[in-house]
């Protein structure tokens, strides 16, 4: 029986579409081999060799020649590029841009690894703000009103948006009055995105704390930090400490037993100020 090669709107991570379409020859073509490959997009052998293990990454332009041996139509040749785009993306702009095709390419493929509505809401901090404001006794569905109670203001218009973005996630609801409600549902998406829009929430999160220093007084915060000299093992222990806090502060709003009237951002920042040293040179 002959393997059926999925489509490589089905794969986020083109190493395993190579690995996939290797295999797949391998199977319905009994003389087909590295070697067979090589001369067919006129790049060597070894290449797709590491490739395929992961040990190597390839450029924009043996990417081309795979998709020309292989037979890829035009929009599978993009999509191709754009993960290996987003693969060797250095800043974050990069990173959301390769990310953009990808989600515009992939169109209705039944591939489910991200979700546009998910990367959204990650991607804007004010998304989990409002959808936290809500939740308060005093909250009214105004954009105008709401967009005027965050810190910074945003716009009516991403207002709107992020009230209907947040219907769409289920994240909030309408019950039988029509009025808002905030339903409770955890927001995910597949790794290596979640990751990507982490680091969007997590980044603007941290400009929202910079600005806070200017704009709110200092009785309305706490901001404040630590430089340290640790070890590898204090390190450790830290970032366990760390964890554990995050889950009590959950638990102590969980229990809360009084109404809620404020919406906060509790950040957690921890990073080495020094490159690390390697242990094996010396010094």
């Amino acid at each position: 029986m002959q393997s059926l090669l999925k489509s490589i709107f089905e794969f986020t991570d083109y190493h395993q579409f190579f690995k996939a379409y290797y295999q797949h020859c391998k199977a319905t073509k009994r003389s087909f081999s590295f070697r067979c490959f090589a001369q067919h997009t006129g790049v060597a052998a070894s290449l797709l060799v590491a490739v395929i293990s992961g040990q190597r990454r390839i450029s924009a332009t043996v990417a081309k020649k795979y998709a020309v041996g292989i037979g890829l139509t035009a929009r599978e040749t993009a999509y191709l590029l754009a993960l290996v785009d987003f693969e060797r993306a250095k800043t974050h702009t990069q990173k959301n841009d390769a990310f953009s095709r990808i989600v515009r390419l992939r169109g209705q493929s039944k591939l489910t690894f991200l979700d546009a509505d998910q990367y959204e809401y990650f991607s804007h901090w004010y998304h989990a703000a409002i959808r936290e404001f809500i939740a308060l006794p005093f909250f009214k569905e105004d954009p105008a009103w709401i967009a005027r109670q965050l810190l910074p203001a945003i716009t009516e218009s991403k207002t709107r948006r992020s009230l209907e973005l947040l219907q769409r996630l289920g994240l909030a609801a309408r019950n039988k009055n029509g009025k808002l409600f905030v339903v409770n549902k955890a927001v995910s998406s597949e790794y290596e995105i979640h990751t990507l829009s982490l680091r969007n929430f997590s980044r603007e999160m941290i400009d929202r704390a910079r600005e806070a220093l200017d704009t709110v007084p200092v009785e309305l915060r706490e901001i404040s930090g630590l430089t340290l000299g640790i070890s590898d093992e204090c390190f450790e222990r830290i970032k366990q400490r760390v964890r554990i806090f995050k889950e009590e502060v959950v638990s102590m709003v969980v229990d809360d037993q009084n109404v809620s009237n404020k919406v906060y951002q509790l950040n957690f920042q921890f990073f080495p100020l020094f490159a690390p040293l390697d242990k094996d040179k010396k010094v």
